[in-house]
């Protein structure tokens, strides 16, 4: 019996990936996530910045204090120091 160079997986046979990054990998998660996490690693795939809930309060928070820097006032002094930290603080964790 000889072996048939045909048959089984063969380079370039099937369908092309729908991913940039081909390989992939099966993952079991509750069903009620499948949209969104397929959604999520959809967005990851295309290369674009994911923002959660959590950036989107800080950059509100953000334009608030910024907003509140804006202010023309003489004796706020002190608490504009403190502000302008604050708002170095958030920029320096939204680009990490």
């Amino acid at each position: 019996m000889s072996i048939s160079g045909r048959g089984g997986q063969r380079e370039g046979s099937g369908r092309p990936s729908p991913w940039n990054n081909k390989k992939t990998v099966a993952i079991r998660v509750p069903e009620v996530f499948v949209e969104e996490v397929v959604e999520y690693a959809r967005r990851l795939d295309r290369g674009e910045r994911v923002v959660n809930s959590d950036s989107v309060q800080n950059q509100k928070l953000l334009e608030m204090l910024k907003n509140a820097l804006d202010v023309p006032t003489k004796s706020f002094g002190k608490g504009k120091v403190i502000l302008r930290e604050i708002v170095s603080i958030l920029e320096t964790a939204q680009n990490q």
